[in-house]
């Protein structure tokens, strides 16, 4: 396994275009402007004292060409039509240098210095071409594959003097170039010609305007915290309502079960206010037995004492035969249990029978 070979991504990166096409209909018109302008590159070109502007989008391969004249006028025209195309737009800016301008070169090299093939070349710029290192800017593409016994190398070298004139103009129109290159079609195709950069990092790119970015990310901004509002506000609104329902809702369940045990207690003592009402009708009140004792005693027998709780009574009197009361009472519908709670004993002053009797009284 070579752990030193590069990994590529095409295949991921092709899926992930693919499916970013296949959804890209669900993404509102407005966010794609902001988000995802297409992409457009700007190849411009110096001839006859004209700036030669080749449009190329990135996802179509016809070209349109426009030709601007090195004068003021020619200049604001230039920045009318980039300003429009910006507007909609992601631009790209690229230099070609003229055929003639620039000296390309194929370089054999040994395979050990396919990782530092820039700094070898470098050492070897004023053997391998006319000029000396500090009178040009230079860049290299190696062509062939790293496991080859030899190393295939692109070589393009233009003098500085060429790039500053071209940087000069660019800096005057404000075009804010980040690449030079050339090819006269000789040696290399122009896709790896594209990949050598004749413009050196040192050099500052010309700066625009920006207050057409600043507006439109400050736009961007205000669409996504909106956005965010439509999206979070519903949801805590939501749950800022549904605690509050929660609460209303513990505190009505506290009520009801409040509510719920007072009205079980007030059965409960319904209950039994209405057991002991039903206990007292289903008893025979005072007058009842009085007027049942009334008629089953004789008139040799009167009462001194007289007792009615619930359903036991116990009475206290003197009879002529208070034997014969026990039979008497017994025969009543309305007693039962008649029994003597003492001894019978006899007033030797009058000759009656001092008696005392419980008996239990029935319920109508």
């Amino acid at each position: 396994m070579n752990l030193q070979q590069e990994i590529e991504f095409k295949g991921v990166k092709q899926f992930f275009q693919w499916w970013f096409s296949e959804l890209e209909f669900l993404i509102p018109t407005v966010i794609k402007k902001v988000f995802f302008r297409p992409q457009v590159q700007l190849n411009f070109e110096l001839k006859d004292q004209q700036l030669t502007v080749t449009q190329v989008a990135q996802q179509s391969t016809a070209a349109v060409v426009k030709q601007f004249p090195l004068t003021d006028a020619g200049q604001q025209g230039f920045e009318r039509w980039i300003s429009k195309l910006r507007a909609d737009n992601v631009v790209h800016c690229v230099f070609k240098l003229n055929p003639g301008q620039a000296v390309e070169k194929t370089v054999i090299l040994p395979a050990a210095a396919k990782d530092n093939f820039k700094q070898l070349i470098g050492y070897e710029l004023a053997r391998i071409t006319p000029f000396n290192p500090q009178q040009i800017y230079y860049d290299a593409k190696i062509l062939t594959l790293p496991d080859d016994l030899q190393v295939k190398v692109y070589l393009v070298v233009v003098p500085r003097k060429v790039v500053d004139q071209v940087m000069g103009y660019l800096k005057a129109w404000q075009i804010p170039v980040k690449q030079v290159y050339y090819t006269d079609d000789s040696e290399v195709t122009e896709v790896i010609a594209l990949q050598c950069n004749l413009l050196p990092e040192k050099r500052e790119v010309p700066r625009v305007n920006n207050w057409q970015t600043y507006s439109r990310l400050g736009l961007s901004a205000l669409v996504v915290l909106l956005l965010a509002t439509i999206l979070f506000f519903p949801m805590l609104s939501q749950q800022y309502f549904l605690k509050k329902v929660k609460e209303d809702v513990n505190a009505d369940q506290k009520s009801i079960r409040k509510l719920n045990y007072e009205q079980s207690l007030l059965k409960t003592q319904i209950a039994d206010a209405n057991l002991l009402i039903a206990k007292k009708k289903a008893m025979p009140d005072v007058l009842a037995v009085l007027t049942e004792l009334t008629a089953r005693l004789d008139n040799q027998t009167y009462l001194v004492g007289f007792v009615y709780k619930e359903s036991a009574l116990s009475i206290e009197g003197y009879s002529a035969a208070a034997s014969s009361l026990i039979a008497t009472l017994e025969s009543s519908t309305m007693l039962k249990d008649v029994h003597f709670s003492s001894s019978v004993k006899q007033n030797k002053r009058t000759g009656l029978e001092r008696f005392k009797i419980k008996m239990t009284v029935l319920s109508t």
